[in-house]
C-alpha cells in the first residue's frame, strides 16, 4: 500500500496580493510563508518518505527545502500548478466578474482557461502522477499547489470533479491518500499544528484498518 502526503506550499506573495498567478515566475513565498513551512519542518521527523516529488515552481521549491532541508526531491511537471493562460496574474476579484468565473466554481469539467489548460486535463495528469508514484507502496509526498491537491482529494474520495471547489486546502496544510486495492482519504487540509501526530501515525500505521479507523492517537 502507498500513501500520499500533499503539501500545498505556503502562503506566497501572490496569496498576499489575491492574485491567480498560475505558472508566472517570480512568485515566492511570502514573509508569513517561509515561517509556516519553518514551524512544519519538525512535524516530518517521524516519517522517512520514499520519494519527495515537487511542483517545479519557486514557491513550492522554496517549501519543500525549508520543510526536508539538503534531502533529494524528483522535480515533478505532472503537479505543476493549472496553466491559467491569459487569467495569470489577475486579481481574483476581477476574475469574479468574468462569465467564466461561474462554470470554474460550478461546473469545472467544461472550463478550458483562455489560452490555457482544461481543469479536467489538470485533473487527470494529476491523479495519474500521485497514483502512479504510489504503486510501488511507501510514503511519497507531493508539495505542490491548492488546485491540484483539491482534484487529487476528490478523485480519491469517488467525488465528481464538478464538485472539487468544495475542497479547501489551505497553505502549508496536508492530506493523506492512501492507494492499494482501495483508495482510502484518510485526511484533508490538517493545520501545521495538527501534522505531527498525523504524520506520526502514518509512520507507525499500515492503514490495513476495516470499518471506521481507530484514529492516529
Amino acid at each position: 500500500m502507498g500513501i500520499a502526503v500533499l503539501l500545498r506550499h505556503g502562503h506566497s506573495t501572490a496569496n498576499a496580493k489575491s492574485l491567480l498567478t498560475g505558472r508566472l515566475p517570480g512568485v515566492l513565498l511570502s514573509d508569513s510563508g517561509e515561517q509556516q513551512a519553518r514551524d512544519l519542518a519538525p512535524a516530518f521527523s517521524a516519517l522517512t518518505p520514499a520519494s519527495v516529488s515537487v511542483s517545479p515552481l519557486e514557491r513550492t521549491q522554496q517549501t519543500a527545502r525549508l520543510v526536508f532541508g539538503q534531502r533529494e526531491f524528483i522535480n515533478e511537471v505532472g503537479i505543476i500548478e493549472c496553466d491559467y493562460g491569459d487569467w495569470s496574474g489577475r486579481d481574483l476579484k476581477e476574475l469574479a466578474e468574468e462569465p467564466l468565473w461561474r462554470d470554474v466554481q460550478s461546473s469545472p469539467s467544461t472550463v478550458r482557461f483562455p489560452n490555457g489548460e482544461r481543469l479536467i486535463d489538470m485533473a487527470s495528469r494529476s491523479v495519474r502522477t500521485v497514483r502512479e508514484r504510489c504503486t510501488d507502496g511507501g510514503v511519497h509526498v507531493f508539495v505542490s499547489h491548492g488546485d491540484i491537491i483539491k482534484a487529487v482529494v476528490s478523485d480519491a474520495c469517488g467525488a465528481r470533479f464538478d464538485d472539487f471547489q468544495r475542497i479547501v486546502v489551505d497553505p502549508c496544510s496536508i492530506s493523506l491518500i492512501a492507494y492499494g486495492e482501495q483508495v482510502r482519504l484518510l485526511a484533508v487540509n490538517i493545520p501545521i499544528t495538527g501534522a505531527a501526530a498525523a504524520l506520526e501515525g502514518i509512520a507507525k500505521s499500515d492503514r490495513g484498518t476495516v470499518g471506521g479507523g481507530g484514529g492516529t492517537a
